[in-house]
Protein backbone atom coordinates (compact mmCIF):
# COMPACT_ATOMS: atom_id res chain seq x y z
CA UNK A 1 0.00 0.00 0.00
CA UNK A 2 2.71 2.35 1.14
CA UNK A 3 4.38 1.71 -2.42
CA UNK A 4 1.50 2.31 -4.67
CA UNK A 5 1.26 5.51 -2.87
CA UNK A 6 4.69 6.55 -3.49
CA UNK A 7 3.85 5.86 -7.04
CA UNK A 8 1.49 8.24 -7.01
CA UNK A 9 3.29 10.92 -5.11
CA UNK A 10 6.07 10.69 -7.92
CA UNK A 11 3.11 11.34 -10.41
CA UNK A 12 2.08 14.36 -8.74
CA UNK A 13 5.88 15.79 -7.96
CA UNK A 14 6.01 14.91 -12.09
CA UNK A 15 2.52 17.24 -12.38
CA UNK A 16 4.38 20.06 -9.81
CA UNK A 17 7.22 20.58 -11.60
CA UNK A 18 5.26 20.39 -15.35
CA UNK A 19 3.30 23.14 -14.71
CA UNK A 20 6.06 24.77 -12.69
CA UNK A 21 7.80 24.39 -16.43
CA UNK A 22 4.03 25.44 -18.08
CA UNK A 23 4.43 29.27 -15.84
CA UNK A 24 7.75 29.65 -16.47
CA UNK A 25 7.22 29.79 -20.34
CA UNK A 26 4.01 31.42 -20.40
CA UNK A 27 6.42 34.36 -19.96
CA UNK A 28 9.10 33.13 -22.03
CA UNK A 29 6.59 33.12 -24.67
CA UNK A 30 4.37 35.75 -24.73
CA UNK A 31 6.73 38.47 -26.01
CA UNK A 32 6.18 37.01 -29.88
CA UNK A 33 2.51 36.65 -29.73
CA UNK A 34 1.73 40.37 -28.10
CA UNK A 35 4.54 42.32 -30.20
CA UNK A 36 2.78 43.20 -32.54
CA UNK A 37 0.55 44.74 -30.28
CA UNK A 38 3.46 45.98 -28.11
CA UNK A 39 4.64 47.93 -30.91
CA UNK A 40 1.51 49.74 -32.09
CA UNK A 41 1.30 50.62 -28.30
CA UNK A 42 4.52 52.07 -28.06
CA UNK A 43 5.49 52.42 -31.70
CA UNK A 44 8.71 49.92 -32.03
CA UNK A 45 9.95 49.22 -34.93
CA UNK A 46 10.11 45.51 -36.26
CA UNK A 47 13.94 45.51 -36.13
CA UNK A 48 13.32 46.69 -32.20
CA UNK A 49 10.26 43.69 -31.62
CA UNK A 50 12.85 41.15 -32.46
CA UNK A 51 15.53 42.36 -30.07
CA UNK A 52 13.24 42.35 -26.84
CA UNK A 53 12.20 38.63 -28.15
CA UNK A 54 16.06 38.04 -28.53
CA UNK A 55 16.68 39.82 -24.91
CA UNK A 56 14.26 37.70 -23.05
CA UNK A 57 15.68 34.17 -25.29
CA UNK A 58 19.59 35.41 -25.02
CA UNK A 59 19.47 36.29 -21.22
CA UNK A 60 17.00 32.78 -20.09
CA UNK A 61 18.69 30.22 -22.35
CA UNK A 62 22.88 31.55 -21.50
CA UNK A 63 21.51 31.98 -17.55
CA UNK A 64 21.16 28.31 -17.40
CA UNK A 65 24.63 27.20 -18.78
CA UNK A 66 25.76 29.19 -16.33
CA UNK A 67 23.92 28.00 -13.20
CA UNK A 68 23.55 24.51 -14.73
CA UNK A 69 26.61 23.60 -13.18
CA UNK A 70 26.23 25.01 -10.01
CA UNK A 71 24.56 23.04 -6.48
CA UNK A 72 25.42 19.83 -8.56
CA UNK A 73 25.66 17.91 -5.26
CA UNK A 74 22.82 19.46 -3.47
CA UNK A 75 19.46 17.91 -3.86
CA UNK A 76 17.17 20.92 -2.01
CA UNK A 77 15.76 23.06 -4.71
CA UNK A 78 16.93 26.55 -4.28
CA UNK A 79 16.72 28.56 -7.51
CA UNK A 80 13.64 27.10 -8.81
CA UNK A 81 11.59 29.14 -6.16
CA UNK A 82 13.53 32.15 -6.90
CA UNK A 83 12.89 32.17 -10.18
CA UNK A 84 9.28 31.41 -10.06
CA UNK A 85 9.02 34.75 -7.92
CA UNK A 86 11.04 36.97 -10.92
CA UNK A 87 9.10 35.73 -13.67
CA UNK A 88 6.08 38.23 -13.02
CA UNK A 89 8.33 41.38 -13.61
CA UNK A 90 7.26 41.65 -17.54
CA UNK A 91 3.97 41.79 -16.81
CA UNK A 92 4.90 45.18 -15.77
CA UNK A 93 5.34 47.06 -19.15
CA UNK A 94 1.69 47.56 -18.57
CA UNK A 95 2.44 50.43 -16.23
CA UNK A 96 4.72 52.08 -19.05
CA UNK A 97 3.83 55.01 -20.56
CA UNK A 98 2.78 55.01 -24.37
CA UNK A 99 5.72 56.05 -26.32
CA UNK A 100 9.31 54.82 -27.80
CA UNK A 101 11.26 55.96 -25.01
CA UNK A 102 9.74 52.96 -22.93
CA UNK A 103 11.97 50.45 -24.84
CA UNK A 104 14.89 51.77 -22.26
CA UNK A 105 12.32 50.68 -18.98
CA UNK A 106 11.04 47.55 -20.86
CA UNK A 107 14.55 46.19 -21.59
CA UNK A 108 15.76 45.69 -17.60
CA UNK A 109 11.84 44.41 -16.74
CA UNK A 110 12.40 41.74 -19.80
CA UNK A 111 15.65 40.58 -18.55
CA UNK A 112 15.03 40.09 -15.03
CA UNK A 113 11.93 37.82 -16.15
CA UNK A 114 14.34 36.00 -18.52
CA UNK A 115 16.95 35.34 -15.18
CA UNK A 116 14.07 34.06 -13.43
CA UNK A 117 12.84 31.39 -16.01
CA UNK A 118 16.51 30.39 -16.88
CA UNK A 119 17.65 29.96 -13.25
CA UNK A 120 14.71 27.48 -12.41
CA UNK A 121 14.94 25.55 -15.46
CA UNK A 122 18.29 23.42 -14.84
CA UNK A 123 17.64 22.43 -11.38
CA UNK A 124 13.15 21.44 -12.66
CA UNK A 125 14.83 19.23 -15.14
CA UNK A 126 17.29 17.94 -12.41
CA UNK A 127 13.82 17.53 -10.48
CA UNK A 128 12.33 15.20 -12.69
CA UNK A 129 15.60 13.40 -13.24
CA UNK A 130 15.35 12.27 -9.70
CA UNK A 131 11.86 10.84 -9.83
CA UNK A 132 11.94 7.00 -9.57
CA UNK A 133 9.55 4.15 -11.58
CA UNK A 134 8.90 6.46 -14.56
CA UNK A 135 10.73 5.95 -17.85
CA UNK A 136 13.26 8.92 -18.50
CA UNK A 137 11.76 9.50 -22.27
CA UNK A 138 8.05 9.68 -20.55
CA UNK A 139 9.36 11.80 -17.72
CA UNK A 140 11.12 14.13 -20.13
CA UNK A 141 7.95 13.95 -22.62
CA UNK A 142 5.43 15.08 -19.94
CA UNK A 143 8.02 17.51 -18.56
CA UNK A 144 8.91 19.42 -21.57
CA UNK A 145 5.20 19.13 -22.44
CA UNK A 146 4.31 21.43 -19.75
CA UNK A 147 6.79 24.23 -20.86
CA UNK A 148 5.23 23.54 -24.89
CA UNK A 149 2.04 24.24 -23.42
CA UNK A 150 2.91 27.33 -21.47
CA UNK A 151 4.75 28.37 -24.44
CA UNK A 152 2.21 28.31 -26.63
CA UNK A 153 -0.83 28.90 -24.61
CA UNK A 154 1.04 31.59 -23.00
CA UNK A 155 1.00 34.04 -25.61
CA UNK A 156 -2.91 33.15 -26.81
CA UNK A 157 -3.88 33.95 -23.27
CA UNK A 158 -2.31 37.32 -23.21
CA UNK A 159 -3.59 38.22 -26.26
CA UNK A 160 -6.94 37.76 -25.22
CA UNK A 161 -6.39 39.38 -21.94
CA UNK A 162 -5.10 42.53 -24.04
CA UNK A 163 -7.76 42.52 -26.37
CA UNK A 164 -10.33 42.41 -23.68
CA UNK A 165 -8.53 44.32 -20.64
CA UNK A 166 -5.98 46.55 -22.21
CA UNK A 167 -2.04 45.80 -21.60
CA UNK A 168 -3.17 45.75 -17.54
CA UNK A 169 -5.01 42.40 -18.48
CA UNK A 170 -1.06 41.09 -17.91
CA UNK A 171 -1.09 42.18 -14.32
CA UNK A 172 -3.19 38.88 -13.73
CA UNK A 173 -0.72 36.53 -14.95
CA UNK A 174 0.93 37.09 -11.53
CA UNK A 175 -1.38 34.46 -10.29
CA UNK A 176 0.33 31.76 -11.94
CA UNK A 177 3.63 31.89 -10.36
CA UNK A 178 2.68 32.28 -6.94
CA UNK A 179 0.23 28.61 -7.77
CA UNK A 180 3.40 27.04 -8.95
CA UNK A 181 5.42 28.08 -5.96
CA UNK A 182 3.29 26.83 -3.39
CA UNK A 183 3.04 23.54 -5.57
CA UNK A 184 6.57 23.26 -5.16
CA UNK A 185 6.73 23.75 -1.35
CA UNK A 186 4.30 21.59 -0.16
CA UNK A 187 4.94 18.48 -2.50
CA UNK A 188 8.74 18.87 -1.18
CA UNK A 189 10.75 18.77 -4.35
CA UNK A 190 14.52 17.00 -4.50
CA UNK A 191 16.89 16.65 -7.11
CA UNK A 192 18.83 14.36 -8.76
CA UNK A 193 22.64 15.12 -7.70
CA UNK A 194 25.65 13.98 -9.73
CA UNK A 195 25.89 10.72 -7.74
CA UNK A 196 23.00 9.39 -8.93
CA UNK A 197 23.68 10.16 -12.55
CA UNK A 198 24.38 6.94 -13.59
CA UNK A 199 22.02 4.93 -11.19
CA UNK A 200 20.65 2.00 -12.77
CA UNK A 201 16.51 2.18 -13.85
CA UNK A 202 14.44 -0.12 -13.83
CA UNK A 203 13.85 0.11 -18.01
CA UNK A 204 12.38 -2.24 -20.50
CA UNK A 205 14.98 -0.88 -23.20
CA UNK A 206 18.63 0.40 -22.95
CA UNK A 207 19.23 3.73 -23.71
CA UNK A 208 21.68 5.01 -26.69
CA UNK A 209 25.07 6.77 -25.17
CA UNK A 210 27.04 9.24 -27.14
CA UNK A 211 28.97 12.01 -26.75
CA UNK A 212 27.86 15.47 -25.48
CA UNK A 213 28.99 17.34 -28.58
CA UNK A 214 27.19 15.04 -31.16
CA UNK A 215 23.76 16.18 -29.40
CA UNK A 216 24.62 19.43 -29.01
CA UNK A 217 25.11 19.73 -32.82
CA UNK A 218 21.58 18.15 -33.11
CA UNK A 219 19.92 20.36 -30.61
CA UNK A 220 20.86 23.68 -31.92
CA UNK A 221 19.57 23.53 -35.59
CA UNK A 222 16.66 21.37 -34.06
CA UNK A 223 15.73 24.45 -31.87
CA UNK A 224 16.37 26.96 -34.32
CA UNK A 225 13.85 25.97 -36.33
CA UNK A 226 10.91 26.25 -33.53
CA UNK A 227 12.52 29.73 -31.92
CA UNK A 228 12.46 31.49 -35.74
CA UNK A 229 8.60 30.28 -35.99
CA UNK A 230 6.83 31.14 -32.61
CA UNK A 231 9.29 34.70 -32.81
CA UNK A 232 8.21 35.42 -36.75
CA UNK A 233 4.80 33.74 -37.14
CA UNK A 234 3.03 36.23 -35.09
CA UNK A 235 4.28 39.11 -36.94
CA UNK A 236 3.58 37.20 -40.44
CA UNK A 237 -0.08 36.67 -39.50
CA UNK A 238 -0.05 40.45 -38.48
CA UNK A 239 0.69 41.78 -41.44
CA UNK A 240 -1.26 38.93 -43.66
CA UNK A 241 -4.39 41.12 -41.69
CA UNK A 242 -5.59 38.54 -38.97
CA UNK A 243 -6.23 39.42 -35.30
CA UNK A 244 -4.00 39.74 -32.86
CA UNK A 245 -5.03 36.55 -30.84
CA UNK A 246 -5.40 34.32 -34.10
CA UNK A 247 -1.10 34.95 -34.29
CA UNK A 248 -1.08 33.24 -30.74
CA UNK A 249 -3.87 30.16 -32.13
CA UNK A 250 -0.75 30.30 -34.62
CA UNK A 251 1.62 29.36 -31.91
CA UNK A 252 -0.66 26.94 -30.01
CA UNK A 253 -1.28 24.83 -32.79
CA UNK A 254 2.29 24.15 -33.38
CA UNK A 255 3.31 23.80 -29.35
CA UNK A 256 -0.21 21.49 -29.31
CA UNK A 257 0.92 19.29 -32.11
CA UNK A 258 4.21 18.92 -30.37
CA UNK A 259 2.63 18.55 -27.28
CA UNK A 260 1.05 14.94 -28.54
CA UNK A 261 3.55 13.98 -31.23
CA UNK A 262 5.99 13.55 -28.52
CA UNK A 263 3.90 11.17 -26.17
CA UNK A 264 3.77 9.20 -29.91
CA UNK A 265 7.36 9.68 -30.87
CA UNK A 266 8.75 8.85 -26.87
CA UNK A 267 6.48 5.13 -27.58
CA UNK A 268 8.26 4.59 -30.67
CA UNK A 269 11.49 5.60 -28.72
CA UNK A 270 10.51 3.14 -26.44
CA UNK A 271 10.26 0.52 -29.45
CA UNK A 272 13.06 1.21 -31.42
CA UNK A 273 15.46 3.71 -30.25
CA UNK A 274 15.19 6.91 -29.40
CA UNK A 275 18.10 8.40 -32.19
CA UNK A 276 15.62 6.25 -34.89
CA UNK A 277 12.33 7.94 -33.48
CA UNK A 278 14.59 11.42 -33.32
CA UNK A 279 15.34 11.31 -37.27
CA UNK A 280 12.29 10.06 -38.36
CA UNK A 281 10.71 12.52 -36.51
CA UNK A 282 12.30 15.53 -37.90
CA UNK A 283 12.17 14.48 -41.61
CA UNK A 284 8.25 13.71 -41.41
CA UNK A 285 7.67 17.15 -40.29
CA UNK A 286 9.36 19.37 -43.08
CA UNK A 287 6.67 18.07 -45.57
CA UNK A 288 4.04 19.79 -43.64
CA UNK A 289 6.01 22.66 -42.84
CA UNK A 290 6.46 23.85 -46.67
CA UNK A 291 2.60 22.89 -46.74
CA UNK A 292 1.47 25.51 -44.21
CA UNK A 293 4.28 27.79 -45.10
CA UNK A 294 2.99 28.32 -48.65
CA UNK A 295 -0.89 28.03 -47.75
CA UNK A 296 -0.61 30.10 -44.43
CA UNK A 297 -3.14 32.55 -45.75
CA UNK A 298 -5.91 29.76 -45.69
CA UNK A 299 -7.50 29.16 -42.08
CA UNK A 300 -6.90 25.31 -43.07
CA UNK A 301 -3.10 25.31 -43.04
CA UNK A 302 -3.38 25.42 -39.35
CA UNK A 303 -3.65 21.87 -39.69
CA UNK A 304 -0.31 21.04 -41.96
CA UNK A 305 1.30 23.75 -39.25
CA UNK A 306 0.26 20.51 -36.27
CA UNK A 307 1.33 17.79 -37.90
CA UNK A 308 4.49 19.82 -38.37
CA UNK A 309 4.41 20.04 -34.72
CA UNK A 310 3.49 16.49 -34.21
CA UNK A 311 6.80 15.53 -36.01
CA UNK A 312 9.73 17.74 -36.14
CA UNK A 313 8.79 19.77 -33.12
CA UNK A 314 8.69 15.96 -31.17
CA UNK A 315 12.30 16.04 -31.55
CA UNK A 316 13.74 17.99 -29.05
CA UNK A 317 12.63 15.91 -25.97
CA UNK A 318 14.21 13.16 -27.35
CA UNK A 319 17.51 15.16 -27.92
CA UNK A 320 17.33 15.97 -23.93
CA UNK A 321 17.04 11.79 -23.10
CA UNK A 322 20.21 11.30 -24.87
CA UNK A 323 21.46 14.84 -23.33
CA UNK A 324 20.84 12.77 -19.64
CA UNK A 325 23.35 9.62 -20.65
CA UNK A 326 25.50 11.69 -22.37
CA UNK A 327 29.27 11.02 -22.20
CA UNK A 328 31.30 14.37 -21.41
CA UNK A 329 30.20 17.02 -18.66
CA UNK A 330 27.83 16.73 -15.60
CA UNK A 331 24.96 16.04 -15.27
CA UNK A 332 23.75 19.87 -14.87
CA UNK A 333 25.92 21.10 -16.93
CA UNK A 334 24.71 18.70 -19.82
CA UNK A 335 20.92 19.83 -18.96
CA UNK A 336 22.16 23.29 -19.11
CA UNK A 337 23.91 23.44 -22.34
CA UNK A 338 21.25 21.31 -23.98
CA UNK A 339 18.27 23.93 -22.67
CA UNK A 340 20.13 26.75 -22.15
CA UNK A 341 23.01 26.22 -24.87
CA UNK A 342 21.11 25.29 -27.60
CA UNK A 343 17.61 27.54 -27.34
CA UNK A 344 20.49 30.38 -26.20
CA UNK A 345 22.35 29.87 -29.67
CA UNK A 346 18.85 29.78 -31.27
CA UNK A 347 18.23 33.23 -29.86
CA UNK A 348 21.50 34.36 -31.14
CA UNK A 349 20.40 33.33 -34.46
CA UNK A 350 16.96 35.15 -34.21
CA UNK A 351 19.10 38.69 -33.08
CA UNK A 352 21.24 38.26 -35.98
CA UNK A 353 18.12 37.82 -38.23
CA UNK A 354 16.43 40.76 -37.31
CA UNK A 355 18.39 43.44 -39.75
CA UNK A 356 17.86 40.81 -42.34
CA UNK A 357 14.17 40.64 -41.93
CA UNK A 358 13.96 44.20 -42.20
CA UNK A 359 15.38 43.94 -45.14
CA UNK A 360 14.02 41.24 -47.34
CA UNK A 361 10.66 40.97 -45.30
CA UNK A 362 10.12 38.14 -42.96
CA UNK A 363 8.70 35.10 -45.67
CA UNK A 364 11.85 34.16 -47.07
CA UNK A 365 13.42 33.56 -43.53
CA UNK A 366 10.51 31.51 -42.50
CA UNK A 367 10.84 29.77 -45.47
CA UNK A 368 14.32 28.76 -44.92
CA UNK A 369 13.55 27.34 -41.52
CA UNK A 370 12.36 23.43 -42.25
CA UNK A 371 16.30 23.64 -43.80
CA UNK A 372 17.71 23.23 -39.50
CA UNK A 373 15.17 20.49 -39.42
CA UNK A 374 17.28 18.93 -41.86
CA UNK A 375 20.55 19.46 -40.66
CA UNK A 376 19.93 18.17 -37.37
CA UNK A 377 18.27 14.90 -39.41
CA UNK A 378 21.53 14.81 -41.06
CA UNK A 379 23.65 15.73 -37.98
CA UNK A 380 21.72 12.30 -36.23
CA UNK A 381 22.10 9.89 -39.42
CA UNK A 382 25.94 10.73 -39.31
CA UNK A 383 25.84 9.46 -35.46
CA UNK A 384 24.26 6.13 -36.14
CA UNK A 385 26.78 5.52 -39.11
CA UNK A 386 29.58 6.92 -36.73
CA UNK A 387 28.40 4.30 -34.32
CA UNK A 388 27.45 1.37 -36.71
CA UNK A 389 31.29 2.08 -37.92
CA UNK A 390 32.71 1.74 -34.64
CA UNK A 391 30.98 -1.52 -33.81
CA UNK A 392 32.58 -2.96 -36.96
CA UNK A 393 36.13 -1.65 -35.91
CA UNK A 394 35.33 -3.04 -32.42
CA UNK A 395 33.86 -6.66 -33.97
CA UNK A 396 37.17 -7.13 -35.96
Amino acid sequence: MKKLAAAHFVWIQLVILSSAHFTADVFAGLLPVIMPAIQTRFGFSLTAGIVLISILNIVCNFIQVCTGHIRGNNEKPLLLPIGMLLLGCVCFIAILPAHDYSFWFMVPLIAVTAVGVGIMHPESLRAVHSLENIPPSLASSIFLNGGYLGYSMGGWICAMLITALGFYGLLWLLILPAIAFAGIYLTKIKLAVETDNNKPMQLNHKIEQFGFIFIMMMAIPATTAPTLLCALLPQRIHQLGFTLDFGGLTVMFLAGGTVLGTFFWSWIAHKKGELFALITSLLLGVPFLYAYLFMMKNNYALAFLFISGFNSGSAYPLIVTLARYAKGFTLGGRMGFVIGGAWGVASLILWMMAPVVERVGIEPILLATPMFYLLAAVIGFNMVMLKRKNRMLYAS
